[in-house]
């Protein structure tokens, strides 16, 4: 799990080539995909979904039954990397999954990027907070890729 958190690509490339499980989950009941779709490591999931079974796609974590997909879509409003999100939704995760408070991946996304507008203008902007054109380039680019196509925005991801 470390591994795919870190974007160790070599290593878990090894430890799927040796059979290791994708789906085996730690004991906050994490798994390697939704560690790597966590962290926005996009090459990292290309090799989870590679080895894994289709099922751990939209295997969801904790009592909030956070799936993969929303995962990658808040690292996505986060850093304007897509990737992860257009891996996953292109590999068969679902993207219409509801959390236990019912809400999907984009509901999440939408949610944390409203959460990050402020109700009025900063003195300064911070890079950490969007601003509002950044937050629907972001939304929009994150509405194609959770309906099944790249859009990755600037060079704002890591792999």
């Amino acid at each position: 799990m470390a591994a795919s958190f870190a974007g160790h690509e070599t290593t878990v490339e090894a430890l799927c080539s040796r059979n290791a499980s994708v789906s085996a989950r730690a004991a906050d009941g994490m798994h390697a995909v939704a560690v790597a779709a966590l962290a926005g490591q996009a090459s990292v999931l290309e090799i989870l979904i590679r080895h894994g079974s289709p099922e751990v796609l939209d295997l969801p974590v904790s009592k909030r039954k956070t799936t993969p997909v929303m995962f990658a879509a808040l690292h996505a409003v986060r850093s304007g990397d897509t990737r992860g999100v257009a891996h996953l939704v292109e590999a068969g995760a679902d993207p219409d999954l509801q959390d236990a408070s019912g809400l999907t991946a984009m509901d999440l996304a939408s949610n944390q990027l409203r959460a990050a507008r402020p109700s009025a203008p900063p003195p300064l902007v911070s890079a950490a907070t969007p601003s509002s054109a950044a937050s629907d380039e972001r939304l929009a680019a994150l509405t194609r890729a959770l309906a099944g196509g790249l859009a990755p925005l600037g060079q704002g991801g890591r792999g």
